[in-house]
């Protein structure tokens, strides 16, 4: 459900953008103010999504990088009324981001979870900052409970495993690491 100011007033409808009548798409999707001689009632009305935003959403979730006119001859709309959705998307938070997901890693590649302690945790922000700079971090969890960090690493090799957790269990600020290595993946879904 996405929420968006709606005015009420007894003065009529306008576009959201001052100047202009409010197209039919505007009015459906529920883009409009209502005036009322210059005074403006503002009331938060609930906007869900319809079909054809959960049909470009399913879409974008397959292939984030699909263009705009391929996207509009799927979910058979314009390209302009395809890329306004988008927009209204984006802005209202519902399509937070494009981003990749890394694929399955090679079978050379070895991979393991680093649970790591620091010296102080609530200090200890030189140590998120040296794991930014290293290309074998892949990703860099704050945790709460026993352990400080989680963080994913994944290496060419065990051997090269082995340097980058020397190279992290050498940083001033860690005081221990717990390791573990993956031996598989049996679920990889994308994150909500």
């Amino acid at each position: 459900v996405i929420f968006f100011s709606i005015c009420w007033g007894g003065g009529g409808i306008r576009d959201p953008w001052p100047g202009g009548p409010v197209s039919e798409g505007a009015r459906r999707a529920g883009w409009c103010r209502l005036w009322d001689q210059g005074t403006i009632l503002a009331a938060e009305m609930a906007r869900t999504l319809d079909s054809i935003d959960r049909q470009i959403i399913a879409e974008l979730t397959k292939n984030a990088r699909v263009s705009v006119a391929e996207l509009a001859r799927k979910v058979c709309l314009s390209r302009n009324a395809v890329r306004q959705r988008l927009e209204h998307l984006e802005h209202d938070g519902t399509i937070r981001g494009y981003t990749i997901m890394r694929g399955q890693t090679g079978p050379s590649s070895t991979r393991a979870v680093l649970f790591v302690y620091r010296n102080d945790r609530m200090r200890g922000v030189n140590v998120l900052a040296e794991l930014r700079r290293i290309p074998e971090v892949v990703q860099c969890d704050l945790l709460s409970g026993e352990f400080d960090l989680l963080v994913m690493v994944e290496a060419s090799s065990a051997d090269h495993l082995q340097q980058v957790w020397q190279q992290i269990s050498a940083l001033p600020d860690v005081k221990d690491i717990v390791t573990s290595i993956i031996l598989r993946s049996v679920i990889r879904s994308d994150p909500a």
